[in-house]
């Protein structure tokens, strides 16, 4: 039912959007899925989990490194090597302002 839920966003958050850019097939893995949104104050990468398991995604598959920003939750970190995504989770991500 996670799975279902999140995929139907996936769908609704594609239509019309021109500076979207798709990266599914990137991992190797149905279960995790990444965009890419283009804009003018910064690229936003937003990071999906769609299994009911814990995944660990390395910061090269994401394409950010070091302070980055979930702009769903507020919360900033150090990417450094990558970020445990927890079941049906997801993020969108921004390089944190200095």
């Amino acid at each position: 039912q996670g799975r279902q839920l999140l995929l139907s966003v996936l769908s609704e958050t594609n239509r019309g959007d021109l500076d979207l850019v798709d990266r599914y097939d990137r991992y190797g893995d149905e279960n995790l899925r990444a965009r890419d949104r283009r804009h003018p104050a910064g690229d936003l990468v937003q990071v999906y989990n769609l299994s009911d398991a814990k995944r660990w995604v390395g910061a090269d598959e994401i394409g950010l490194s070091n302070a980055v920003t979930d702009v769903l939750t507020g919360s900033s970190f150090d990417l450094d090597e990558g970020m445990s995504l927890m079941p049906y989770s997801s993020h969108w991500l921004v390089r944190s302002r200095s």
